[in-house]
């Protein structure tokens, strides 16, 4: 089998596929982005007429731009797991204008200009390296990246000259957008495959053992239960003396049993409280309750060799499947649904941990996201420290803020372009929101204070979620309930 070639672009592809890309999203809106699967960004750009999604592989064997078809791609919260990088995109980028989009002469390094009024943001996907990486600047500056190697404060031209290394991958730079995204899609589909193959080969490799040792385990319990000769020669020998032995006797000495004239003394324990018949009874239950364990064992360990033997099958035809998969065989993606179906069946569902919670599953954001009828992301305060967390760290200066005036509630934060004014619908969506997250939430109206971001503060020693507001204007909000079905419609 041929080694398995990584599909990423070259500089001279790259910059073929960046033309296409600045001439459908330059001038868009970036609305919303996500994580849509292992090392996966998909972003949302909505241009006149539609919303193209702009998918961003950092995968190392699969990396690239491509075009993400269909509609809006479901969050993987278990890619998310185990970094804030992707926490820090979702405050920093959305409600941006893409204002450029380019590749620096002979870089395999896609940038993306946006900007949020006055606020330059580029966000840099580098598709050369061991591990491609997603860097975040705002400004000049570096803030963040995915993979924690770029230096926070370091320029943008620090990260170029850390340029290209090793041999440039092979490239065809007349490929097209549609036909790249395409093979980039195929090929990440064939790689996932590979991975979900590993890690089932994975799990039924761990259930084998465990039924192989709980067979052996069964199985030594049976010889111990067979073990019954003596238990049985004691129960025999008590019936043939039973008529010698009388209430209160401790012990029944017998110079042999069967033969009388044998070297093998026999000495049967007896209960001085219970009649002689009553210490017969019991004996050959305790006879008949071992021969009952001994078969159970039996079968017992029959059933864990051949659930043995089943998942080890299993795991054969899970790795010639996994090897089918790193070669780019498309077979392997046709039989993997049902070959997890039928592994199912015999592994045990994975144990839960924690309430709500499954293994693997990224921690909960500290908001819940809507989407205003213009458009702009919402974001409402899940608790009391989520609240600081959403105010004071993740809101820019020039986002909306607001409140329920005088009760307690959530944090209600808009993300908008520097500068800009507030559309008066997304104004009211966003108060209706802060009305029904607060304690006032029965009530068809009431009070909502709004301000700017940057004049939320809080002083050292104040409670989770309590804040100092100035500057803030006061809104009467009634609450629609076809406002408020649509805006629960959006909620992700």
């Amino acid at each position: 089998m041929s080694a398995r070639r990584r599909l990423r672009p070259g500089a001279r592809q790259l910059a073929r596929l960046a033309e296409e890309l600045a001439a459908a999203c330059e001038g868009g809106v970036l609305q919303e982005l996500r994580v849509a699967g292992p090392e996966l960004l998909a972003l949302a750009v909505r241009v006149p007429g539609e919303t193209l999604r702009l998918g961003l592989s950092v995968h190392p064997e699969a990396a690239g731009p491509f075009l993400l078809p269909g509609k809006r791609p479901r969050r993987d919260a278990a890619a998310e797991e185990g970094t804030n990088f992707w926490l820090r995109l979702r405050a920093s980028l959305p409600a941006t204008s893409v204002e450029r989009v380019r590749v620096p002469p002979g870089e395999r390094t896609l940038v993306l200009e946006l900007r949020r009024g006055a606020e330059r943001l580029v966000l840099a996907a580098v598709f050369h390296g061991a591990r491609p990486n997603l860097v975040l600047f705002e400004g000049e500056a570096c803030v963040a990246d995915l993979r924690g190697r770029v230096r926070k404060g370091s320029a943008f031209d620090d990260l170029l000259r850390d340029g290209p290394s090793g041999p440039p991958p092979d490239e065809d730079p007349s490929v097209s957008l549609r036909e790249w995204s395409k093979r980039l899609i195929q090929e990440r589909a064939v790689l996932l495959a590979a991975v979900r193959l590993e890690s089932l080969a994975e799990r039924l490799r761990k259930e084998r053992a465990a039924a192989e040792r709980r067979a052996q385990r069964q199985l030594d319990d049976a010889e111990r239960l067979g073990e019954t000769g003596e238990l049985r020669r004691q129960a025999e020998a008590l019936a043939a003396h039973l008529h010698e032995v009388v209430r209160g006797q401790a012990e029944l000495s017998l110079p042999g049993w069967p033969d009388p004239d044998g070297d093998e003394p026999l000495t049967v324990p007896l209960d001085r409280t219970r009649e002689p018949a009553d210490n017969l009874d019991r004996l050959w239950q305790r006879v008949r309750k071992a021969d009952r364990g001994r078969d159970e064992a039996l079968a017992r360990a029959e059933e864990s060799e051949n659930q043995a033997a089943a998942l080890a099958e299993l795991e054969r035809r899970a790795e010639a499947l996994g090897e089918g998969a790193r070669a780019g065989e498309p077979q392997a993606l046709e039989s993997l649904d049902a070959l997890e179906d039928e592994a199912e069946e015999l592994l045990p569902a994975p144990k839960k941990r924690g309430a709500g919670k499954r293994k693997g599953e990224a921690p909960s954001l500290p908001y819940r996201r809507f989407t205003s009828a213009d458009g702009l992301p919402i974001l409402v305060g899940r608790s009391s420290k989520a609240n600081d967390e959403l105010s004071l760290r993740l809101a820019a200066g020039n986002d909306l803020w607001l409140h329920a005036q005088g009760v307690a509630g959530s944090h209600v934060v808009v993300r908008l372009p520097k500068g800009a004014e507030v559309p008066q619908e997304t104004l009211l969506d966003a108060a209706t929101l802060a009305h029904v997250h607060s304690k006032r939430k029965g009530d068809s109206h009431g009070e909502v204070v709004w301000t700017r971001a940057k004049h939320v503060s809080k002083r050292k020693g104040m409670p989770a979620g309590q804040v100092i507001v100035t500057q803030e204007k006061s809104l009467r909000v009634r609450v629609e309930p076809e406002r408020l079905d649509r805006l629960k419609a959006t909620e992700e």
